[in-house]
């Protein structure tokens, strides 16, 4: 969670790159800065992973999707960043998985009937 300490006098503080707080009232006070919006929690592509390639590394997508919206209201910004990060690198990985293995099985299938055409039976 990003703070900032407001002094009793003026100030300006910077609390992330964008955003500059700022208060002249008196006493102290914390005030809590959200960097910006949410970051995409990728769900849709971690259940599409999960339903059509790779069950495995669907569902350590979806764990990982559903756990950025709680990081965020938590105000775990840099942690809620990297679960979305990490839930879309886990559905890319699940989606390549879920296509090699696609290719893979067509081309064992196609062997296995031109050997079984290949056979005598006569």
């Amino acid at each position: 969670m990003i703070r900032a300490k407001i002094h009793p006098v003026s100030s300006s503080r910077t609390v992330s790159s964008s955003r500059t707080v700022s208060s002249s009232r008196m006493g102290s006070s914390t005030v809590t800065a959200h960097p910006g919006p949410a970051p995409d929690n990728n769900l849709v592509w971690a259940i599409l992973c999960t339903v059509l390639c790779c069950l495995p590394l669907g569902i350590v997508a979806i764990v990982k999707a559903t756990s950025v919206s709680k990081l965020w209201a938590a105000g775990d910004f840099a942690g809620a960043q990297q679960a979305a990060d990490e839930a879309k690198k886990w559905s890319i990985w699940g989606a390549v998985a879920g296509v090699v293995v696609a290719i893979v099985s067509v081309i064992f299938y196609v062997l296995i009937v031109a050997a079984a055409l290949s056979t005598n039976t006569y």
